[in-house]
């Protein structure tokens, strides 16, 4: 089974096609009619499918899972999302300063039918997580933050050396009429971070009586040659500039 799902979606980890059939048949019998495959060796929403049959889920292990990497990987099953909402929150160390986050991902259609990420609106405070203003928040972002401080307390004990984390937390409804919401991936690095939050951090820096800022980032795939881009690029700044990909970001809104 899939480990603490007070933070993550309801669902199982199997590494058999029969534990497989199992679980499934377990999901149904709590409500979730439709039940999202992963494989966990993809990434960026491949290797992914919404399947509402015992014969559906059999047809995808033959044909996207060899059974050694079943064996050795596993397979996901989950409760499918409708409309799903996907929220990135965490932290990042600039400097002697901490800034965190809470970040609205802008998706669009990307391959095989995948979200593609075209950026984020980005709320940025001072100090840990922790720190929020939960009116200041949607009620899909304060759950966002609650499983993204349950979840890195709860998995701390690896005491990483990062300079950011983020979780990205999936909010929307399941076939079974609950709302749910649940970390779905973790990014750890060591330098870099979103262009937002750097123009957020700074504003921060900046204005000691600015206790958040609205940001936001834009990806660009396909920049407009000679013309004045979208309407997210106006009065922003350029990061990336390149034919096959811009990324600008600006702030929005500041909040004392």
């Amino acid at each position: 089974r899939v480990g603490n799902d007070r933070f993550v979606l309801p669902g199982f980890t199997v590494f058999n096609t029969d534990d497989a059939q199992e679980a499934f048949i377990q999901m149904v019998r709590k409500g979730h009619n439709s039940v999202r495959v992963k494989k966990t060796m993809e990434s960026g929403g491949l290797g992914q499918k919404t399947i509402d049959s015992i014969e559906e889920l059999l047809e995808f292990i033959a044909r996207k899972i060899s059974a050694e990497e079943l064996n050795t990987h596993g397979l996901v099953l989950e409760a499918a999302i409708s409309n799903p909402r996907t929220i990135s929150v965490g932290y990042a160390v600039l400097g002697d300063a901490i800034v965190s986050f809470v970040a609205n991902q802008k998706n669009g259609a990307g391959e095989e039918g995948t979200d593609r990420y075209l950026g984020a609106k980005v709320k940025v405070i001072r100090g840990p997580m922790q720190n929020f203003n939960y009116e200041e928040l949607d009620d899909s972002e304060t759950k966002s933050v609650a499983a993204s401080i349950g979840f890195f307390r709860e998995y701390s004990y690896f005491n990483p050396t990062l300079s950011r984390i983020s979780f990205d937390a999936i909010n929307g409804g399941a076939s079974n009429g609950q709302e749910l919401c649940g970390i779905s991936d973790i990014t750890a690095r060591l330098g870099g971070t979103c262009p937002a939050l750097i123009l957020s951090a700074l504003e921060l820096k900046n204005n000691p009586a600015v206790k958040m800022v609205e940001s936001e980032v834009t990806l660009d795939y396909s920049p407009q040659s000679g013309g004045g881009g979208t309407p997210e690029e106006t009065n922003s700044v350029n990061f990336i500039d390149l034919p096959s990909l811009k990324i600008t970001a600006k702030i929005n809104k500041t909040h004392e």
